[in-house]
């Protein structure tokens, strides 16, 4: 199904949209558009398919944002279906509210970037999360630089020093993240969460940037200590999530590296995912209303016993027997 000029379709490829009211109506800049999650020839949930009043949806601007706000490629121009891996993210549950919530707030924070150097920023760290949606878990473990990248902005976007530029390995951004989350964390309620949450927060921001010098940008893979390193975050990781030890030394070995990346790029491209995506709703004021998945913080989805797959308009079947 191809989309026409006021119909714009979007194949969800990581996650899947658990949601009873089938359409949102939502408005961005002035624009009213429409938001439906079903239709007959695509699985419910698993595609949205926009209308605008105007007949043109604007990739720049509101589509850009549904790609945060969902955590998916919206902005792909040649969109095609594609499910293999939406389990591996999973159910994602929101509402129009929580949407026109965040695009209020997008709005305003356009509206009120007070620099051109914080324009210019900001919309590198939009093209470079963007870049990292777009090169997906095909592309891993090379899509953690692009995610990383997109960090990198946001720290130097908020940091008081404009002479100095600020890389990934300083972690400029952590400025933002205990100035947002310093409230919260005083929460007689909800105060452990929140500190429990920017523990694995932290643990993330380090693994995205050994990832980042190993693979991309310095490529410091070659270098021994720098491998030993990278595998003992990445077991800190798995461990931080609920595996043993000795899993943890199982799934990942510094002989054995490049392959580890391929056979668990799933897991890790979500790292990069919510690091980068966690940091701009961060920048825009949000903390405790970000639509995360079940999966988003686990290192593997939830394989379904029968799931039919569709890609390229192929469909596969796989069925599990205990």
């Amino acid at each position: 199904m191809q989309a026409t000029m006021n119909n714009h379709i979007i194949h969800l490829k990581h996650c899947y949209i658990d949601n009873p009211q089938a359409i949102w109506n939502v408005s961005y800049y002035g624009v009213d558009y429409e938001l439906k999650f079903t239709h007959e020839t695509f699985d419910e949930g698993k595609i949205i398919i926009i209308r605008s009043e105007i007949g043109f949806i604007d990739s720049n601007t509101f589509l850009s944002w549904l790609s945060v706000f969902f955590g998916e490629d919206c902005t792909d121009p040649f969109q095609r279906q594609d499910t293999r891996s939406s389990f591996n993210r999973g159910k994602l549950q929101a509402s129009q509210k929580l949407l026109q919530d965040f695009l209020n707030a997008a709005f305003l924070k356009e509206e009120n970037i007070p620099t051109d150097r914080d324009k210019i920023l900001f919309r590198q760290t939009m093209n470079y999360y963007l870049a990292g949606l777009r090169s997906g878990i095909s592309m891993m473990p090379l899509t953690i630089g692009f995610f990383g990248l997109s960090m990198e902005c946001v720290g130097n976007l908020v940091s008081d020093q404009n002479s100095e530029y600020h890389t990934l390995g300083s972690f400029a951004f952590e400025k933002l993240i205990n100035k947002s989350f310093e409230p919260f964390k005083k929460d007689r309620e909800h105060g452990k969460n929140y500190r429990t949450w920017q523990k694995y927060i932290k643990i993330d921001s380090k693994l995205v940037h050994f990832i980042r010098n190993a693979v991309y940008g310095h490529s410091l893979l070659h270098i021994p200590d720098e491998r030993q390193k990278l595998v003992k975050n990445l077991h800190q990781w798995l461990k931080m999530a609920g595996a043993s030890d000795k899993d943890a030394e199982f799934w990942f070995k510094a002989e054995r590296l490049e392959i580890d990346f391929q056979t668990h790029a799933p897991g890790l491209y979500k790292i990069g995912l919510r690091s980068a995506r966690l940091l701009i709703f961060l920048y825009l004021g949000i903390i405790d209303s970000i639509p995360f998945t079940e999966h988003d913080y686990h290192p593997f989805g939830e394989f379904p016993k029968n799931q039919t797959m569709k890609f390229n308009g192929m469909s596969i079947s796989i069925s599990i027997v205990n």
